[in-house]
């Protein structure tokens, strides 16, 4: 008899809404997928990654309920500065990014950035921000899902306009690793 039938037995009884990880769990365990010749179809297969992920989420990369922060920075000169950095076994998704240049007169150039502290790599950029007293925001253009922790976090960094007037504020949510 393959582990899918035996699956299938155990709960036959029960829709994949009723239940429970810990009545999967005592009926069959960790699922191991075997040999094809021990799968009678690769419809049995699929039922069975499809039941798996039913009873054991949420898996690695999905958002955690109740964990979303907004931080801001302000640059403090023209270097590389931290805007979030998680603390240790954290990791974050970022959301949505955005510049405020509040100086009266200079637009300005910020690029958001994944660094280490020591090195750094560019995530976007919001180039010739207008300067205005009303502190308008400009969103950094975040094209694809951006994780990070404690190795390798947020930064930004002034490459023109006035340093200490630009503030970076993030948007992001902590996710299962």
């Amino acid at each position: 008899m393959t582990q899918g039938s035996t699956v299938r037995d155990e709960l036959h009884t029960l829709t994949l809404d009723d239940v429970t990880p810990t009545q999967f769990k005592s009926a069959i365990g960790k699922v191991y997928i075997g040999p094809v010749s021990e799968i009678s179809t690769q419809v049995d297969c699929v039922s069975m990654v499809d039941s798996y992920r039913a009873v054991h989420t949420p898996t690695m990369g999905t958002s955690i309920p109740g964990t979303g922060i907004i931080t801001s920075e302000t640059a403090p000169d023209s270097s590389v500065f931290t805007v979030h950095k998680p603390g240790a076994g954290e990791v974050f998704q970022l959301n949505a990014a955005q510049l405020v240049n509040a100086h009266a007169a200079n637009p300005s150039t910020v690029a958001l950035v994944m660094t280490d502290g020591t090195n750094m790599a560019v995530i976007s950029k919001v180039e010739n921000a207008a300067p205005s007293a009303v502190t308008p925001r400009l969103g950094f253009g975040v094209r694809a899902p951006i994780t990070y922790d404690s190795n390798v976090w947020l930064g930004a960094i002034v490459e023109s306009g006035s340093d200490t007037d630009q503030t970076v504020t993030v948007s992001s949510i902590m996710v299962v690793q």
